[in-house]
């Protein structure tokens, strides 16, 4: 009992301080609760672990670290959750730890498109979400506190994916918070292409169409990356880069159909090869353009599902011939060879003894 006392009452000497600021980005979505996740998502509660306030927690579907490089720490936090969900397990950033407290690192094992999480923080810090896809920053938010008479929500939405979230609290005050109910959502369907204009302004006769236009492929480099040999999650990004004749790049605001993905497969032993795109991509065929820092078309594949004997030969392939080419393409290889077989030799049989 005396050491949950001293952790409340550290944690009540570092929430309890006056207001603070505001700074917020604009291409993340904000979600209003855990009303805005589908059925799909995954809700982890810290409730029912066995832990006592202070012990590491580690939970199995994320990775948890504090910017430190230590795991963050189990705490009851008697407070009531905005949700009404029932616990007062939870995580912790200033246990057994000095100022400035770290902040908390979520690994997830794919690509997420939501998270939200409730949390408790002084009513003079700041909520900063760190939004990162292979290694790149996809979107911050930094959004002032709610306040710290209970754990309120905050969560967000990015349509382009992210596979890591950093969670920082910027010490106006102290910043020091609990944290509770972490949910997530996987990258969903993405949403259709808004159909033509019904009734477009014909304009002046333009004269006759111009050839396509020429662009070169720059890739492809892959994430998760491949670890001897072996790919350890169901899913793979290819990313690409595309560039005119000048060396400019070329994104979803300059090319109105998106270049596609083609996966011919030729078996080891010869034979015909065979288009296996439908069966090795996940979603569609069709790339999608990640913008700020990445600058990259990129499409999800299925490694397990490239495992015959033999060679997979991805290709980036113009989404409208008409519109423009793509020559140097961009191609990734998978090959499978079959085992060799390994051959034994029984030892001659002992000379026999003569008579």
């Amino acid at each position: 009992m005396p050491r949950l006392q001293s952790a409340a009452l550290l944690l009540w000497t570092a929430l309890a301080v006056p207001l603070g600021a505001v700074s917020a980005s604009a291409q993340t979505v904000p979600l209003s609760g855990f009303g805005d996740f589908s059925s799909a998502r995954t809700q982890l509660v810290f409730d029912d672990l066995g832990l006592a306030s202070g012990d590491p927690v580690s939970v199995s579907g994320v990775t948890l670290m504090l910017s430190d490089g230590s795991a963050p720490s189990y705490y009851e936090d008697s407070f009531p959750r905005e949700s009404g969900i029932d616990g007062v397990g939870c995580l912790a950033n200033f246990l057994g730890v000095s100022r400035p407290y770290p902040d908390l690192d979520v690994d997830f094992a794919g690509p997420m498109q939501k998270v939200g999480f409730e949390a408790r923080v002084n009513d003079a810090d700041q909520v900063s979400v760190s939004l990162y896809l292979a290694g790149a920053l996809v979107d911050q938010v930094t959004v002032p506190s709610r306040g710290s008479d209970q754990l309120y929500f905050y969560g967000y939405e990015n349509p382009a994916g992210f596979d890591r979230v950093v969670v920082q609290v910027v010490a106006n005050a102290s910043g020091a918070f609990t944290l509770d109910n972490l949910t997530f959502e996987a990258v969903g369907t993405p949403p259709p292409d808004p159909g033509p204009d019904p009734t477009p302004d014909p304009g002046p006769d333009p004269g006759p169409a111009p050839g396509p236009m020429k662009l070169s492929c720059d890739g492809f480099d892959a994430f998760p990356h491949v670890d001897h040999g072996r790919d350890l999650l169901p899913v793979r990004a290819l990313l690409a880069e595309l560039t005119d004749a000048q060396g400019v790049g070329q994104t979803d605001h300059q090319l109105e159909s998106a270049p596609k993905l083609r996966v011919m497969y030729t078996p080891d032993g010869g034979g015909a090869s065979m288009d296996v795109t439908d069966r090795v991509v996940w979603r569609s065929s069709e790339f999608s353009f990640l913008g700020r820092r990445l600058q990259r078309w990129f499409v999800w594949v299925l490694p397990w599902h490239m495992r015959g004997y033999g060679t997979y030969m991805a290709t980036l392939e113009s989404g409208d011939p008409s519109a423009y080419s793509v020559d140097p393409t961009c191609v990734d290889w998978t090959i499978n060879k079959p085992p060799v077989p390994v051959v034994r030799h029984s030892p001659p049989p002992p000379h026999g003894r003569g008579h």
